[in-house]
């Protein structure tokens, strides 16, 4: 039988989560007059804080049980 590529749904919401910022604050920041070097670094950091976030949450929620709270 063959293996997939072994990634954890915990990897696919972090890789969403910090594309999904990467993507969104690159075209908020693209009018700024600002270079577009800056413009990706800000992008990274707000991407890596965004994938973070999910995974922490989802964690947190999957951890609380079934009831939904956390």
């Amino acid at each position: 039988m063959a293996k997939g590529p072994g990634y954890t749904i915990d990897d696919l919401i972090y890789y969403t989560g910090l594309f999904g910022g990467i993507i969104v604050t690159y075209l908020l920041l693209e009018n700024l007059p600002i270079h577009h070097i800056i413009r990706l670094i800000i992008a990274l950091v707000v991407g890596v804080g965004t994938g973070w976030c999910a995974t922490y949450f989802f964690t947190r929620k999957e951890n609380s049980g079934e009831d939904g709270e956390f």
